[in-house]
């Protein structure tokens, strides 16, 4: 199993989003400035993506996206079943992970969804911290009408992808875990546990396969990865939701692709 910890730390990528964004991770510890951009506080509601701008290429595919509601052929699990088990919400969360003492990487993950969770709006800032040196990315994420979409600034590319049909260590999406999953994880259900006044799942894992490694714990709540402490082969990987709140107004363009932007499917890029 090829298990991308970078993306799985911020616990936010899906499969699909994280191959369209291998070349920016493999980047980020010297990113050409066209990959960084400032960091924005993204709460917000209304339509303010802070992703377009006036000199992107004309082009008309964002508008016929965000005017469509079609869905995959067959359609998927989580478009039938939702994501999460809260109509609406904001999440924060905080995340690190840090190899052999010597690599850092800081995340701030801030998601908008609604519909539970079929349409999510997902923006994180990476700080990597090295011997080499530091540096910062971005990472803009939309899923909507049973697509998810990776946001390329620097290229005013929306790459399109399927959400996943399983549960796995790349995407730790709670809604498709099941048995065989469990099984394959060696992941254990230990009951439930109360962190700041919100009654979360714990899961217990213990997970080897050659040089990968992943043990440690998870409390997830209504489907939402809550606080996660493991150990890697390589290092660590801590996670904390910092700020959730539930069932909240979202206004329906806070899921529009940005306008000026070319939509390709993933195996385009």
């Amino acid at each position: 199993m090829r298990t991308t910890y970078l993306f799985l730390l911020a616990g936010i990528l899906w499969a699909g989003c994280k191959q369209s964004n291998a070349d920016k991770a493999s980047d980020i510890t010297n990113p050409s400035p066209s990959t960084v951009s400032n960091s924005k506080d993204t709460h917000d509601t209304t339509h303010t993506s802070g992703m377009s701008s006036p000199n992107a290429p004309a082009t008309t595919s964002a508008s016929q996206i965000n005017g469509t509601t079609a869905k995959p052929a067959g359609s998927s699990h989580i478009e039938t079943y939702g994501r999460y088990l809260i109509k609406s919400g904001y999440i924060e969360m905080l995340s690190n992970k840090i190899i052999a003492n010597e690599m850092r990487y800081d995340f701030v993950t801030k998601k908008t969804f609604d519909n539970y969770g079929r349409d999510e709006k997902i923006d994180a800032n990476v700080q990597a911290t090295a011997p080499s040196g530091n540096s910062a990315l971005e990472i803009h994420t939309i899923m909507r009408s049973g697509w998810l979409y990776s946001i390329h600034p620097e290229s005013f590319i929306a790459s399109r992808s399927q959400p996943p049909a399983r549960f796995n260590l790349d995407n730790m999406e709670f809604s498709l875990l099941d048995a065989d999953a469990m099984h394959t994880y060696n992941m254990k259900g230990k009951g439930t546990e109360v962190l700041d006044g919100k009654t979360c799942t714990r899961y217990d894992i213990d997970y080897h396969n050659g040089d990968d490694l992943f043990k440690g714990t998870l409390w997830v709540y209504k489907n939402i990865l809550y606080t996660m402490n493991v150990a890697i082969h390589d290092g660590t990987i801590t996670a904390q939701v910092t700020r959730l709140d539930e069932n909240i107004t979202v206004d329906a363009h806070k899921f529009d692709i940005p306008e000026g932007y070319r939509v390709e499917d993933s195996d385009a890029q």
